[in-house]
């Protein structure tokens, strides 16, 4: 499976997307382990995608901008042709900069209204247990399921750890 990560570029036609959110400053390396299971799979229809930037840690102002524009690019073509794979992975470290996973936070809260209100996007949500704020995102989604029955063949929650995660994802390919 081809690995894409930030701000590489590739022609993605033809390709079921599937992007890797969740958070990356004061996380587990998640998306490594992630990606690393899948590189030498042989899943040539599906191209990962992985927010991690290669370069430098610390952004200018116009790194931030294009970042957050390629990660907009390729959520979307994930919607589009594949899935949106969410892991809340647990905090780490300390951040006295930002408030932990905040950008995921608001992406899995983009990405559930899409989900409320259309058909099309599927997403999978694997997690730690001791992520903050687990519970209540969790009962969100429980609520939407069970108040719209059609929407669990859009949203997979997988039980709690990375392995869990990785077998979801994995079985969403080869179905």
């Amino acid at each position: 499976m081809e690995i894409l990560y930030s701000p590489q570029v590739t022609n993605l036609q033809d390709k079921k997307v599937i992007f890797l959110a969740g958070p990356v400053r004061c996380a587990e390396k998640w998306q490594e382990i992630v990606c690393k299971h899948f590189k030498n799979k042989d899943y040539s229809d599906y191209i990962m995608v992985s927010p991690i930037y290669i370069g430098t840690n610390k952004f200018t102002p116009e790194q931030h901008d294009t970042q957050i524009r390629w990660e907009m690019a390729h959520l979307e073509a994930a919607s589009e042709s594949g899935f949106i794979a969410f892991f809340l992975s647990d905090q780490l470290e300390d951040d006295n900069e930002q408030s932990y996973a905040r950008t995921t936070r608001f992406e899995l809260g983009e990405w559930y209204g899409e989900i409320k209100n259309t058909n099309d996007v599927n997403i999978i949500i694997g997690y730690d247990k001791k992520f903050a704020g687990l519970n209540y995102i969790l009962k969100k989604i429980n609520f939407l399921i069970k108040d719209n029955p059609i929407k669990a063949k859009q949203i997979t929650i997988c039980s709690e750890g990375l392995q869990s995660f990785i077998n979801h994802i994995e079985n969403k390919i080869v179905r």
